[in-house]
C-alpha cells in the first residue's frame, strides 16, 4: 500500500482457518483460549500480546483465529517494508502506520517482529543507540495505539522480563505432537 510515495506495508489475513488447525501442545491451546476470553471482555479497546515460540508453532493461525472469534479483520504489518537503515525513517514509517491505522477496528499483528527486536543490543556504537531507539518506539506506539496488537517473534524463550512486562498478555508456543 502507498502512502505519498511511502510504503506502509500491511496485508490483510484470511480467516478461513478453523480451531482445529491450531496444531500446538495443549498449554499453548489453552493459553489462546483463555486470551480469547479476555479478549471479548475486553471494556477498552486497547490491548497488546506478545506471542514467542519456534517458527511453525501456529502463532499467526492463532492471531487470525482470534480476530475471527472477535469479528474483527486483522492486517499482517511487513517490517520489512518499515525498517530502513537511515536514521529517523523507520519511527516516520512506524509513525505513518500507526496514524492510517489508529480509526480503524482493525487488528494489527507484528508477525516475525525479530526483524526489529532482534536489533536491540548493549549500546556500543551510535547504530545501537538508534537501534534500541527504534524499539523503544514501537514499543510507546504499541502501548498508545487505541486497539488490538499482536506480536510475535520467533523465539524459543523471552529472558527479558522487563520486555515480557510491557504486553498485556503473553503467550509461549510449543510445536504441537
Amino acid at each position: 500500500m502507498e502512502n505519498n510515495g511511502h510504503k506502509v506495508s500491511f496485508e490483510a489475513l484470511l480467516t478461513e482457518v478453523e480451531w482445529n488447525d491450531l496444531k500446538v501442545k495443549t498449554p499453548s491451546i489453552i493459553a489462546v483460549i483463555n486470551l480469547s476470553d479476555r479478549l471479548s471482555r475486553l471494556k477498552k479497546n486497547r490491548f497488546s500480546v506478545l506471542f514467542y515460540g519456534v517458527s511453525g508453532t501456529g502463532k499467526t493461525i492463532a492471531a487470525t483465529l482470534l480476530a475471527k472469534q472477535l469479528n474483527r479483520e486483522i492486517y499482517r504489518v511487513n517490517l520489512s517494508h518499515i525498517i530502513t537503515k537511515y536514521i529517523g525513517e523507520t519511527e516516520k514509517n512506524l509513525n505513518r502506520l500507526f496514524k492510517k491505522t489508529t480509526n480503524k477496528n482493525w487488528i494489527l499483528f507484528f508477525d516475525e517482529a525479530d526483524a526489529l527486536f532482534g536489533k536491540r543490543t548493549e549500546v556500543n556504537d551510535a547504530h545501537n543507540r538508534y537501534a534500541n531507539q527504534e524499539v523503544s518506539y514501537l514499543l510507546r506506539c504499541i502501548k498508545s495505539h487505541p486497539g488490538i496488537i499482536f506480536l510475535s517473534v520467533n523465539k524459543k524463550k523471552i529472558k527479558n522480563k522487563t520486555f515480557k512486562k510491557r504486553f498485556d498478555a503473553v503467550v509461549k508456543f510449543k510445536p504441537g505432537e
